[in-house]
């Protein structure tokens, strides 16, 4: 999952002229999902913030400050190098055989992770989502469902579309009612 359309578009490799269908999906509110975050740690120790929220860099900075150096820096090059793995830009061609194998381990790590957020390959600046089937499941609904074509392809990740159909609502079942 990406955060938003332009994205979802970019990690896919939009092009003009493709039809797409692009689902939307929010998370309930009062259901939390237990996330952890690849590729912050090293961000932080680069830029000196958060990419995500100020607070999370603060408290990133408290950790950091009360590790031993050698374990801080141990911390950071695992964050670093699990960052470079699941955004690389040419693991399809190995299946993404290293990045599904990094994600396996992450998980099995610590069983109450849910969901993993990792920098996007294709979009600079983009956070990509992976959640666990049964999280999904339990944390979020579909909002949305349309069926786009691009009709322009712009630099940076930006694109113009036009909505071809999109969904009423979605069954019980899974089923789209379309418009």
């Amino acid at each position: 999952m990406s955060r938003d359309r332009f994205g979802a578009l970019s990690e896919i490799g939009a092009e003009c002229g493709d039809i797409i269908h692009l689902s939307e999906y929010r998370q309930l509110p009062g259901e939390p999902l237990s996330t952890t975050i690849v590729g912050e740690k090293i961000h932080m120790v680069r830029w000196g913030r958060s990419r995500i929220h100020d607070a999370a860099g603060g408290g990133l900075k408290k950790l950091l400050s009360q590790m031993k150096k050698e374990v801080g820096d141990s911390y950071v090059y695992t964050d670093a190098l699990l960052a470079e793995i699941l955004s690389d830009p040419h693991a399809k061609q190995n299946e993404y055989l290293r990045s599904r194998v990094a994600a396996s381990l992450i998980f099995e790590d610590d069983i109450n992770i849910e969901a993993l957020v990792y920098p996007g390959i294709e979009s600079l600046g983009a956070f990509n989502l992976a959640v666990k089937p049964d999280a999904a499941v339990r944390t979020m609904r579909m909002e949305g469902h349309y069926v786009m074509e691009i009709t322009k392809k712009y630099q940076y990740g930006l694109y113009d579309f036009k909505v071809i159909a999109s969904a009423k609502g979605v069954y019980q079942d899974g089923t789209i009612d379309w418009e």
